[in-house]
This record gives C-alpha cells, sequence and structure tokens, in this order.
C-alpha cells in the first residue's frame, strides 16, 4: 500500500506542478514541457465533458486532484481495513 500511496503522491505533486506552471510558463519550456505530457492525456477527456460548463475557467486538475485525493483515501481505508480483520 505504501508503494501505491507514494505514486498517487507522485502525481499529484505533478498536477500541481503542471497547473502552477501553466501561470508562468509556456508550453514549451521546461518543466511545463515535461508535465504536460503526462497531464494532457488525462486532462484532455475531462475537458471534453466539463468545458461546457466551465466556460474558460480549467477546471480539470481540480477534478484529477480530487479524484487522486479520493482514491489515496480509499487505498488507506483498504490497508487499515486489512489489518483489522486480522
Amino acid at each position: 500500500m505504501p508503494l501505491l500511496l507514494n505514486i498517487i503522491n507522485a502525481l499529484r505533486l505533478l498536477v500541481i506542478v503542471d497547473a502552477l506552471a501553466t501561470w508562468v510558463q509556456r508550453e514549451s519550456e521546461f518543466p511545463r514541457s515535461f508535465t504536460s505530457v503526462l497531464t494532457e492525456p488525462v486532462y484532455r477527456p475531462l475537458r471534453a465533458i466539463f468545458s461546457p460548463y466551465t466556460g474558460r475557467f480549467d477546471a480539470s486538475p481540480l477534478i484529477v486532484l480530487v479524484v487522486l485525493q479520493v482514491v489515496a483515501m480509499g487505498v488507506r481505508r483498504a490497508g487499515t481495513g486489512s489489518r483489522r480483520r486480522q
């Protein structure tokens, strides 16, 4: 379980760095060029679904962070739940 939580935390950090980099960098500059390659495949379907409702505001990083938080909570609960039953 700790490995999965570390991966989720790394993905969260990646999304945060990417979201912050969009304010100060072009997509062709590092680290934005690196982070966008990894995050755009996740953002693209979310933008297609939510852009009619959010207008110019790109909510996809926020949605990804919420989903990652929910998954992390589930992983933690599954990890502690298996120990309680023993």
